[in-house]
This record gives C-alpha cells, structure tokens and sequence, in this order.
C-alpha cells in the first residue's frame, strides 16, 4: 500500500509540467486492460492549510457563518490515486469519465480544520457492466480523523468506454459484481428534469464562469485540461470546456449545507450531462430530490440526501 503525509495546498505554476506530462501519458497509451492483483489500496496523511480553504469558500461563495465541508469531496490525493490506479490498470484517460459520487458522513461534520492532521485511503471495488463495451468502475476513499475514527466514506463511479470482450471478461476476475440493476445508468443524456422552479422547494442559483474549471483545478489539483482549455475539449469531440465532476457534486453540498443550512448525512449525484462553463445553472430541491439545470432547462444532475436528525 502507498503511504506518505502530505500538506494540500493550491496547484502552483511550476506544478503544471509534471501533471501535464503525466496526463498526457495516460491520454495517447493504447488502452489494454491489465489486471490487478489487488483493489490498488492507497493511504495518506494530510492536513488542510487554512490558505487553501479561504480559496475553497472564495469559489463556491460560503456564507462564512455556516462553514460546511464543501472542501471534501477531491482533493489532491484523490487525484493523485486515479492516476495510479487507472495507469497501472493500463487504461486510457480519454475513454473515462465520472459518473455520479455518493457520500456519506459518519456523524455531523463542519469542515476541515486548518492545522489538523486527517487520514485519506481509496481503493478500487468493483465493476458493473453496463453494455457491450462499457463498465461503471466503483472506487472507495474514507477520510477519518487524527483517532482513525471515519468522518467522510465517498464512493465515486466512473465510466470506461471503448472495452474489448477480452477487457470485460478481465474486469470479472478483479473486482466483485453486484448483483444490481445498470437501468438507472442508461439513457442518461436524454433524461429530462422532473423538477421545475413552480414546483421546487427551494432553488439557487451560480454562474459557471470560462476560468471555474481551472479555479477549481488550482485548489483540487485536478487539471485534465478538458476542464481547463476550451480548445483541447473541443479537439476530443466537446463543444467547449466543462467543470469537474466533483465541482458539481460541492456545489450541491454549497446550496445543501451552507445555502439551506441542512444537516446533510448522506448525498447521492448523478452526473446526465457535461456542465459547460459560461452559463448560470439552476439547483432545485423537491423532499429530499434534487437537481441541476443548464440554461435552457436541460438536466445536468440528479439526486437525493438524507440529513442528520
């Protein structure tokens, strides 16, 4: 198992070759599956600066009188264990993307606090097919304090495109199949929103600016330029850069938590489409569902939660 103990901070400019350098490895390598003699366990020891969190709450605009732990969901580990994982599995980065992300706090949680020491371990779980050339990949992270004591269990599902029949029937030996159903995963791209601003709740909203991708890249560490370079995207088939996954699921603990002060204990997104920079986009709440709207009504995101009594 990786180990090491790190203090995040934000990407600095001279970070860029590196990541850039590796990014690009793993974008041009001819995808064959290799198979794992393990899940790829991974753990460090981290704290979070408090420099790193004033840029955090700058972004998704914290109310400071409630700080919520909008700074959990990715982080520069979580990053930096993709690329080992998805690179020893020797699978290529432009037939990946994120999914949904499921989290869950074992008791109520603020933030993290600066000059804390937290623990962060990943590892990858299963495999759900999803049809002929595609699987849904199921990596795990917990995130517990200075005790050992769990605080954050996220799951984060990915889907991996283009698998050859050989790749399918190597993912059956290394990761265990659940038995549930791939129905919720399919058609996403065409779904429509359920929930409209006459019915919700509650409702928010927040512009996508041209540089949120790459403002969210510098404090997360997660710069694939498809995120941060509206030309690169477009040459992989985009009609323009669009943020991070992860950067969606935090907006939606922003208008969960800091926004409507909820005790949230667990929250379920599903990512439907690409949410491209330059639009404001719409957050509904109906019960305990939400979603996400781009303009011109389309859904971008889908979801539920459950809080703390």
């Amino acid at each position: 198992m990786t180990r090491k103990k790190v203090q995040l901070k934000a990407v600095q400019g001279v970070e860029y070759p590196q990541y850039y350098s590796r990014l690009m490895v793993n974008l041009l390598r001819r995808q064959k599956l290799a198979v794992p003699k393990s899940g790829y366990p991974f753990a460090a020891a981290f704290e979070f600066p408090e420099s790193l969190k004033s840029r955090w709450d700058h972004l998704f605009l914290v109310n400071p009188r409630y700080p919520k732990p909008l700074q959990m969901i990715y982080n520069r580990l979580s990053r930096d264990y993709l690329f080992e994982a998805l690179s020893k599995m020797q699978l290529n980065f432009a037939n990946i993307m994120q999914l949904g992300i499921d989290v869950e706090l074992t008791r109520p949680f603020a933030g993290f606090l600066p000059s804390q020491h937290y623990h962060y371990s990943s590892a990858f779980k299963e495999v759900l097919h999803l049809n002929h050339d595609r699987a849904l990949l199921h990596f795990r992270s917990v995130v517990s304090d200075e005790q050992g004591e769990p605080i954050v269990v996220q799951r984060d599902m990915m889907i991996l495109a283009n698998l050859k029949k050989a790749d399918v029937e190597r993912l059956d030996k290394i990761a265990e199949i659940h038995g549930q159903s791939s129905d919720q995963y399919r058609g996403l791209s065409k779904q429509e929103p359920e929930i409209s601003l006459e019915t919700a709740d509650w409702s928010g909203r927040y512009f996508l600016s041209n540089d949120t991708g790459l403002r969210y890249g510098v404090v997360s560490g997660d710069l694939n330029p498809l995120h941060t370079a509206r030309i690169f995207s477009k040459l992989l088939g985009h009609r323009g850069s669009f943020v991070q996954g992860a950067f969606t699921a935090n907006l939606v603990l922003k208008f969960l938590m800091n926004d409507m002060h909820l005790p949230v204990k667990t929250m379920s997104v599903i990512f439907t489409r690409p949410a491209y920079s330059g639009q404001m986009v719409t957050f509904v709440v109906k019960g305990n569902r939400f979603e996400l709207h781009c303009q011109g009504n389309k859904l971008l995101a889908k979801g539920h939660f459950t809080v703390f009594p």
